[in-house]
């Protein structure tokens, strides 16, 4: 994905992870027995549904743009955001549990970002420049297979 793409995907996920702050502060300005005007006319759950609405058409606008298995990881950031706008703004206690499953998250995103067969080409090279792998290229012309790793190849 090219920088611009990238960065509206970001704020996507960005729109989203304050669209469940707004449903928090809805939720909390709700008295456990509430009428229905109540939830209706409740000025945190409109923003938040807003929000919501509003980020949903530009994810539809970025699904145009960019192929679903690179873009839908990133929406794994809202695990991460999500807690630290919970601290930052509602006092929420995080732990290193969360944050630590955050980081695995956003390696995690970073290595699905790559996408496609790209990263083996970089990984190739840095492999063979550094004496780790060796043997030649496959013939481009073959259907090849990259194993896990890009260290074997299955070619018919």
């Amino acid at each position: 994905m090219n920088p611009l793409l990238t960065s509206i995907t970001v704020l996507c996920v960005l729109g989203i992870s304050l669209g469940q702050l707004l449903f928090k502060k809805a939720a909390q300005s709700i008295a456990d027995a509430a009428s229905w005007q109540q939830w209706v006319f409740n000025g945190w759950l409109i923003a938040a549904l807003a929000l919501y609405g509003i980020t949903t058409l530009v994810w539809i606008w970025v699904l145009r743009h960019a192929p679903l298995h690179i873009a839908y990881p990133f929406m794994g950031l809202a695990f991460l955001i999500v807690p630290v706008l919970g601290w930052m703004m509602l006092g929420e206690a995080i732990t290193w549990q969360t944050l630590a499953g955050g980081a695995l998250i956003l390696a995690g995103v970073t290595l699905a970002s790559v996408g496609g067969h790209g990263w083996y080409d970089h990984f190739a090279t840095y492999c063979r420049r550094h004496s780790l792998l060796q043997g030649p290229r496959p013939d481009p012309g073959r259907d090849c297979r990259h194993s896990a790793f890009g260290a074997a190849h299955l070619c018919r």
